[in-house]
Parts: C-alpha cells; structure tokens; sequence
C-alpha cells in the first residue's frame, strides 16, 4: 500500500513540475505583450486590426488558455490531496510548533489508538524484501498474539502492525518523522493558499479573488457563476441586449453595436481590464442625458467620438442614414483622436 509520505512526493513533485511549465509560458507570453505594445501601441482604434495583429492576439490568448488549464490542474491536485489524505486525529493538547518525534509517549499512543488514524512503522530488516512501507489504518485496537506480543490491529491490506515485545517497543517501532510530515503535509493541504493560484481571462488580466478550486473568478469584473472558459468573450447574446438597451436610451436613432471590428476590440488586451456590462450600461445612460448634443453632433459632423470619464471609456460613433454605428471601443484616458469628441 502506498504510504502517505509517497503520496505527498508524488503530489509536490508534479505541482513543481506544473510551476516550471506554468513559469516557462509566462515567459513566452510576456514576451509576446511586449512585442505586441511595440508594435501597436499606437494604433488607430478607429481601423480595422491587421491580420497580423489578430494573430497576435490569437497566440497570446492561446497561451493563457494553456496557463488556466495548468492552473485548473494544480486545483485538482491539491483538491484530490484533501479529499484522499485523511487528517491526523488524536493531536489536541500539541503544540503546532511541537514535533511529532519529540511529543511524550502518552501523546503518541494516544495518537496510534485513535480509529481511523493512518500509522507508518519502520519496516523490520527481516520483513525489508516484502515490504517497502508498512501502513497500518488502525482499529484503534492495541492487542496481544498466541507469543504475547503487541500490535495494532488494522483494516484494509495490512491487517496489523510488526509484533512488539512490549508497548514501549510498539510505540517507538512507528516512524514517528513520516507521521510528521503526513502531518504537516495535511495541514497544509487544508490551507487554501495551495489552491489560490491566480487565474486569468483571455486578455490575461488576473481575476481580483481568486476563490475556487474550479477556475471560477467571483468578482465584479467576472461575476459568471460557470467557468470563464480561457478563450471566452462577451458573448454577441450580450452585445444585443446592450444594442437594445442604448436603442431605447438614444431614441429614434438606431445604435449599432454588433460590428464586427467593435466586437474584436470589446476585450482588447490594451483596455487595461476587460471592458464590462456594466459599464457599458452605464456608458448609454449617460449618453441618454447627452442625447440632444450627441445628435446635434452626428448631424453636424457626421461622426463623434463620446467620451466616458468615469470609466476612460471611448466609442467613436459615424452617422449612415437614422443608425450611430459604433466603429469601435477602447478604454484610455485623455484618448486623443481628430473627430469632434462629446464628453459625457
């Protein structure tokens, strides 16, 4: 049976092996952004994005979906760590700072007597070649055989422990440095810093609480109660009912929002974080109370670009027959463009 040291070995060992694959696509992704504000740091939101560009994008979001699924993996780990590895029972009264090799006998008998508990022995040399660890899931039953020796009665495949001459020789016969870093092994496992591994959305902005073993992210800006999916957006079903919603706010005109070029930018990586419902609401009711200026301005110009303070938002706007067709969206402040701009 495999002890828990081996399993706490093997667990560390692959979540070592998951940080250095985690660590090296951080690398290469932060590569990629740099190059990417090289490249585009300037460019003209109001024009289409190049081809290039969009790969651009594509490989930066296809390297944080493989971070997600590494991160969503060390989750699972350490999850299956909790639930498989069953804590020490039998340890009020010492100390966390305490050592289990060094507590007094009464101590650990009374932590070998504790049903359930998982006890590790030193393998006796003459029982070396069949066993490389011997795990008793104790009964909490201490008893005696036909030769008068001691040993626990267990369950499952070891039914009991070596024989002991006496109960002295027993509770020194347990490896007593195992238990301990089955101990602290536990401990830690239950520790939620082992599980709150940052996540991120697909223009790689972390979430603000990274709370759940699943990947979800339960904050303001992601407040989805299903997993964002690495390569996921604001879906176009949502674009809509923000179309219809601006609609009624800037009536008679007909707002436009499902652009296919406005949609590519609605998560661009250069909006700081991801531009959300929210604001958007609130961008068009502010524009609601501005509308006899802003179609003042479509008349007058033709074009506008409504500019949002509050959340540095700033939608371009060109006039075709009675529709506001919003060519694009980009959250910057002090956003600088040649079109007449209506601050709202």
């Amino acid at each position: 049976m495999k002890s828990k040291r081996m399993r706490y070995d093997n667990h560390m060992g692959l979540l070592d092996d998951l940080d250095k694959v985690k660590n090296d696509l951080l690398k290469k992704v932060d590569a990629l952004i740099v190059k990417k504000k090289k490249l585009y740091s300037n460019v003209d939101i109001e024009s289409p994005m190049s081809v290039e560009e969009k790969k651009l994008d594509k490989d930066i979001a296809e390297l944080f979906s493989q971070i997600n699924k590494l991160v969503l993996q060390k989750r699972k780990i350490m999850k299956e760590s909790v639930i498989n590895e069953k804590q020490l029972k039998g340890l009020d009264g010492i100390s966390p700072n305490q050592t289990l090799d060094k507590i007094s006998k009464v101590q650990k008998l009374k932590i070998i007597k504790e049903p359930g508990n998982i006890i590790d022995f030193i393998v006796p040399d003459w029982a070396k070649s069949k066993y490389k660890v011997w795990q008793v899931i104790g009964t909490g039953k201490i008893k005696k055989n036909i030769s008068g020796d001691f040993f626990l009665e267990g369950k499952g495949p070891i039914k009991s422990s070596p024989a002991f001459k006496t109960m002295d020789d027993l509770i020194d016969g347990v490896d007593w440095k195992s238990m301990e870093q089955t101990r602290r092994f536990n401990e830690g496992s239950n520790n939620s810093k082992f599980i709150d591994e940052i996540y991120y959305d697909s223009s790689g902005n972390p979430c603000k609480y990274p709370t759940t073993l699943d990947g979800r992210c339960l904050d303001k800006y992601h407040p989805s109660s299903t997993m964002r999916e690495p390569l996921s957006e604001m879906p176009m079903g949502d674009l809509q009912k923000i179309d219809q919603f601006a609609d009624k706010q800037l009536n008679p005109i007909d707002v436009v929002l499902t652009d296919k070029h406005f949609f590519d930018r609605l998560n661009d990586p250069r909006n700081d974080k991801e531009i959300s419902q929210a604001e958007l609401i609130g961008f068009f009711k502010r524009l609601g109370k501005n509308k006899k200026q802003f179609l003042d301005f479509l008349d007058k110009y033709k074009e506008v670009v409504a500019v949002d303070d509050r959340t540095n938002i700033n939608i371009p706007f060109m006039k075709q027959t009675n529709k506001a067709i919003a060519k694009t969206i980009m959250r910057k402040k002090d956003f600088k463009s040649s079109t007449p701009k209506l601050d709202i």
